[in-house]
């Protein structure tokens, strides 16, 4: 039977549902042949189902005489579903087949001594998004018009159209038995796996599982689930907390974008969950059971009325906090903190910052209070950083400081005073200046990290540099980090005659110090990198117009070599130190007001 196939049924997956339903009729008709042919049904195999995949649904709740099922997973495939057999209905009508269309329609609606109305006459209830439109096509199929850029009534449509074709490429005399092989085929044959949730049960794994081939659905949608469920319970306004409250907040596709955080990309809810979790529990939480554990959260939490609504506000709240802190003004001291945590690679920080937030939000701590914490737990990360300590104990190190904060009359000085006790341990160490120091001075830094973290040290270099009387300059993504003595020195940087062996390994191991390095333009680089020094001093005082470059310029009128890095590294390292002082820095006494 020929069929008409979607531009691209792959993309809104209704030409696929078409193809199954409809090549599974044609199955069931050419086995019913083969069982009359045969005169015995036992000398026929079974017909094989075909599975449309599974669906998870929360354990029933009574409401009046019909029980009810919160969809966990299957809404589209549901969806879909329904708006055939509402087509598959309305077709048995215009061809004068009532006892299939009566069979059909219990698929989609109550039946009528159930004393439903509305919306509640059928059996699927699509989010606000797209109420209006599925009530439209299920209440009043006839009418129908297809909307440009409406999903619901384009798939009626479709489905209504494939029908139709079907219908006309009935062989004459055969429309009965089509008709009741229909029938048949959807109530026998058209299988949907149910998994009913049980207290105890992991949505978010069983969510993972099944969808591992398909698009995932996140954690977020499964609390969205939960949160509206106890949000109906609450006898909240639904439509309301829909449409200005959770949708205002997380319909922006910016939240299952995928960001990297450590090894792995993770959409963004995801991990704003998991960090939104951790700050609620004061605990460490899997990523495998985010959904577990807001539940464990809202069963503590959610005893009231009033109660639910703060859970849910507080949520939505930090989530909008969250947000904004990757859209935070340009050149402040908190904008900085992110700056530096993406070249850190911490995103652990985010718990701690969503409880200082909401602890400046809430008048607990002023900003003062709250920049002194953020430049402590920054420089905790950086000294550890530029010595290369182990990054394990950061997930404990994130969990004590809220411990900390949480009992604390003043957050801020009880997660400052945390950190340095950190000053003599051996896990969690906080480096004193002489160690910091030290290896600034005697240890190659590029390298040894990453170059997105050299440039943030030498940004920062640069900044304490300037003063008020400096020009504001806004520094370039793309600058390049500059060798002064270059890499391939030996034809254009060579050593005096005569120069003993221990003068080549002597340059070998300044090459990388922080006193030879600088910040270019990539042209400039491209153009300078291996010259002379005369050429290149003169190509900086021309073409840079950073401090960190004209300090250098003017500090090595003539000559530029092993003990000038030496000298160099000693200036810029205590602006290092200066940037990000040590445990025992009286800077970490700080004064509210």
């Amino acid at each position: 039977m020929w069929r008409h196939v979607p531009d691209n049924p792959e993309d809104d997956r209704l030409g696929p549902f078409w193809d199954d339903v409809s090549q599974t009729v044609d199955r069931y008709l050419e086995h019913q042949t083969l069982i009359a042919a045969a005169q015995d049904p036992d000398k026929i195999a079974p017909m094989t189902p075909h599975f449309f995949g599974a669906v998870v649904v929360d354990k029933p709740v009574r409401e009046g005489k019909i029980h009810t099922h919160e969809v966990i997973d299957g809404q589209q495939r549901l969806t879909t579903a329904q708006l055939f057999l509402v087509a598959a209905t309305q077709i048995c009508e215009e061809h004068d087949r009532p006892n299939q269309a009566a069979g059909l329609r219990k698929l989609w609606a109550q039946d009528d001594h159930r004393g439903a109305s509305g919306a509640d006459r059928l059996k699927l209830r699509p989010t606000r998004a797209d109420q209006a439109a599925f009530s439209s096509v299920m209440s009043d199929p006839k009418t129908v018009k297809v909307m440009a850029g409406e999903k619901i009534s384009s798939a009626y449509h479709f489905f209504y159209t494939q029908l139709t074709e079907w219908v006309s490429d009935i062989p004459v005399g055969e429309h009965g038995r089509y008709f009741e092989a229909l029938e048949d085929v959807v109530y026998e044959h058209l299988l949907l796996v149910l998994i009913e949730l049980e207290p105890g049960d992991n949505p978010q794994g069983i969510f993972e599982s099944l969808n591992a081939q398909g698009e995932k659905l996140l954690a977020i949608d499964l609390v969205k689930n939960q949160v509206f469920r106890s949000a109906r319970r609450a006898e909240i306004d639904l439509e309301d907390l829909d449409i200005n409250v959770w949708s205002a907040r997380f319909a922006d596709e910016w939240w299952r974008d995928p960001v990297r955080q450590g090894r792995y990309r993770r959409p963004r809810a995801e991990l704003f969950l998991m960090h939104w979790l951790t700050e609620q529990a004061n605990a460490e939480v899997s990523a495998t059971g985010l959904y577990v554990e807001f539940l464990k959260i809202a069963n503590q939490t959610v005893q009231t009325p009033v109660a639910t609504s703060e859970l849910i506000f507080r949520f939505v709240a930090d989530a909008g906090t969250y947000q904004s802190f990757h859209d935070l003004p340009a050149g402040s001291r908190e904008w900085l903190f992110f700056n530096r945590r993406e070249a850190l690679d911490a995103g652990v920080v985010y718990p701690v910052a969503l409880r200082l937030w909401r602890y400046h939000a809430d008048s607990v701590i002023d900003r003062q209070q709250l920049v002194a914490a953020l430049r402590a737990l920054e420089s905790w990360l950086v000294r550890r950083m530029v010595l290369r300590l182990t990054t394990k104990p950061y997930n404990k190190v994130m969990v004590e400081l809220l411990q900390k904060m949480a009992s604390a009359s003043n957050p801020a000085e009880a997660m400052i005073e945390q950190l340095r006790s950190y000053a003599s341990d051996s896990q969690t160490w906080w480096p004193d200046d002489a160690t910091f120091r030290t290896h600034l001075l005697t240890q190659p830094i590029y390298g040894a990290m990453t170059q997105i973290r050299v440039r943030m040290l030498l940004e920062a270099i640069e900044a304490r540099m300037r003063t008020t009387k400096t020009e504001s300059i806004t520094l370039q993504q793309k600058l390049t980090i500059e060798h002064v003595i270059p890499q391939s020195w030996e034809t254009t940087w060579p050593l005096p005659e005569g120069s003993a062996d221990d003068a080549v390994a002597r340059r070998g191991t300044h090459l990388h110090r922080l006193g030879n390095l600088t910040l270019i333009t990539g042209p400039l680089n491209a153009s300078n990198s291996n010259n002379p020094w005369t050429d290149k001093r003169e190509a900086l005082a021309d073409h840079s117009v950073l401090r960190l470059n004209n300090r250098l310029v003017t500090d090595h009128p003539a000559s530029f070599d092993e003990d000038s890095i030496d000298t160099r590294s000693e200036a810029l390292a205590e602006l290092l130190v200066e940037e990000w002082p040590a445990p025992h820095s009286a800077e970490w006494t700080i004064q509210s007001g």
